[in-house]
This record gives structure tokens, sequence and C-alpha cells, in this order.
């Protein structure tokens, strides 16, 4: 049986469609998602933080602060009565908060076109979509609304987090007066 002939070039096209796939693999494997620790790292700062240094935090455009006056609000926490619509107003100014990060790019010269250095603005932004997915689900499981401990972090972490919502929440006379949603 007579095979047709191949070219070369077909024949680098399945290496390089492998070299692809692994060179991918390989970059998202050095972008590890972070800890859980890391993505409640918001809420661990609502409960700890000073209501004033909060507020002062917040006011000064530091989105992790605002998304913690959020939760404040929202749910009563240091003192605060409990205001959904304060707490949606600071909750959207944590989420649009952004910084921009300069990159520089370098382009050759071409064509007898001299090179030129090109500043790129990269929006980042304070708070991640997964910060605030996990802060809500730890929420869910603090004030009794699922029985899923491990959105808290494991054991000492999770009680720890139970210790200051229980003390956030206790703050003042006023979470007593305040009705939650």
């Amino acid at each position: 049986m007579k095979y047709p002939k191949r070219s070369s070039t077909s024949r680098l096209i399945p290496a390089a469609g492998l070299m692809l796939a692994v060179g991918l693999g390989a970059c998202q494997s050095l972008a590890a998602p972070p800890s859980l620790s890391e993505r409640l790292a918001p809420l661990d700062r609502a409960l700890t933080s000073k209501p004033a240094d909060l507020e002062a935090a917040a006011a000064s455009g530091d989105a992790v602060a605002q998304f913690g006056l959020s939760l404040a609000w929202g749910h009563g926490l240091h003192g605060f009565p409990v205001d959904q619509n304060k707490a949606a107003e600071w909750r959207l100014k944590a989420l649009a908060n952004r910084r921009f990060v300069p990159v520089t790019q370098y382009t050759a010269a071409f064509n007898g076109q001299p090179s030129r250095v090109n500043i790129i603005n990269i929006p980042t932004y304070d708070l991640t979509q997964a910060e605030t997915m996990a802060v809500d689900a730890c929420i869910a499981w603090l004030s009794g609304r699922t029985s899923a401990t491990e959105t808290c972090g494991e054991g000492p972490d999770a009680a720890r987090r139970r210790s200051l919502w229980t003390v956030a929440k206790g703050d003042s006379g006023q979470i007593g007066q305040s009705a939650t949603p």
C-alpha cells in the first residue's frame, strides 16, 4: 500500500499544537488561584477594623475598606444600623474602584520608520469577584443561612471568624433595634 507523501510542514503542525498546549498549561500552573484566607481577607479586615478607620479608608478610595463598609451597613456590624441602600452604594463603589498599571511596549524600527516606546495602562481591580463571592458565602454561614462550615476556612479559622462576627454584631445596642432583612 502506498501512502501519500506528506510535506515537512504538515508534520510540524501536530507537534506545534502539542508544544502550544504544553506551553499554555505551564503558564496556567504558574498563576495559582488565591487561597481561601486570601479571598476572605476583606471580611477579616471588616471584622477587625475600627469603624472610624474603615470609614476614613473608604472615603480615601480604598476598595477593600469600601467593601468592608458595605458589609458593616448591610449586616449591622460595629454598631452600624442596617441600611441596604448604603450597603449597595458602598459595594458598587468598591467593585468599580480600579487603578491602572503602566506597561511599556517597545516597537522596533520597521520600513524606515523610527522605533518608539508605547505606554499601555492596564486596569486592575483591588477587589476581585472571587473575594466578594467567598465573603458572601462565609457570611451566609456566619449568619446561619447555610451549614457549609468550610466556606469560612478550616477549624480554627472558622472559629476565629465566628467569634469576630459575634463581637462585631453585638458591638452596640443599635443592632437590636435594627431589623435584618
